[in-house]
């Protein structure tokens, strides 16, 4: 399948004003990882109708579509409400989104709130998806030409609702194809030195797509393959295994303090 362009609209005036950081773009970003997709543009704006509205404006006819923020129950959350005028499609009260709520609602033993009804609309034509840990759905479907995603900005909630929603987007048939990644995490070793140490494996293996950056502890190496690609990909990891050596903490996406954390629990050490 041809990879659909990918657009992200983060939403919220704090993350303008610098009182929360925009890491919602990175997690959906890191849940796309085994796809062949490509993220474009990365948009925040504030919790306006037209900022919101403009966003979108922005955004193709075809293109994937991630927004997130704005699904709370207050009233600056407008997101539902910007997307349905938009769209110029009806902002539907939803029984079934109404008893995802009242559900969370008695699990959590709290009476619920009247204002909590605003989190049961949906523009017409987008299915819900059940929130694992938070009150308001996610949103997936193909509307004015797009297909959206719609997440909450709270990013636990954002996190735990991914897996669904990627899942319903694979149903639709606009996921893009799934690739095989391998990631090497190395601490101590400058970013050039990477690029220097790994250059002669990626001379021999030009086909597969190859990426690093600079993280809090070190250079994460990552390699992306189509499935078709698995053999040359397992030659080329087993190269940099053997370069790269003991510089390489990890194999997924662990911080190093924890590695180390996780490596003194198994000995029964501590640290002060």
């Amino acid at each position: 399948m041809t990879a659909r362009p990918v657009r992200i609209v983060a939403i919220g005036d704090e993350l303008l004003e610098g009182r929360t950081s925009v890491t919602n773009s990175t997690r959906i970003e890191r849940a796309l990882g085994p796809h062949a997709a490509s993220v474009v543009d990365i948009v925040v704006v504030h919790d306006q109708l037209d900022a919101i509205t403009g966003a979108l404006d922005r955004t193709g006819e075809g293109d994937l579509v991630f927004v997130c923020g704005g699904l709370g129950s207050t009233r600056d959350d407008l997101t539902r409400e910007a997307i349905a005028a938009w769209a110029g499609v009806p902002l539907q009260h939803r029984e079934d989104i109404a008893a995802q709520i009242a559900r969370r609602y008695a699990e959590r033993g709290i009476p619920r709130h009247v204002d909590g009804d605003q989190q049961a609309l949906a523009p017409a034509a987008m299915a819900a998806v059940p929130n694992p840990v938070g009150i308001a759905p996610g949103l997936v479907g193909e509307i004015h030409g797009r297909v959206l995603t719609v997440l909450p900005g709270v990013p636990a909630e954002l996190d735990a609702l991914l897996p669904g929603c990627l899942e319903h987007l694979a149903t639709l048939g606009v996921l893009p194809s799934r690739r095989e990644v391998r990631l090497w995490r190395t601490a101590q070793m400058a970013e050039l030195a990477v690029a220097r140490q790994t250059e002669p494996v990626r001379a021999r293996f030009p086909a597969l797509a190859w990426s690093w950056w600079l993280v809090d502890w070190g250079v994460d190496v990552r390699i992306a393959a189509d499935p078709e690609q698995e053999e040359i990909l397992s030659a080329a990891a087993h190269e940099l295994d053997r370069i790269l050596g003991d510089t390489v903490y990890a194999h997924d996406l662990v911080s190093l303090p924890r590695v180390i954390q996780d490596l003194m629990l198994a000995r029964g050490e501590t640290l002060a």
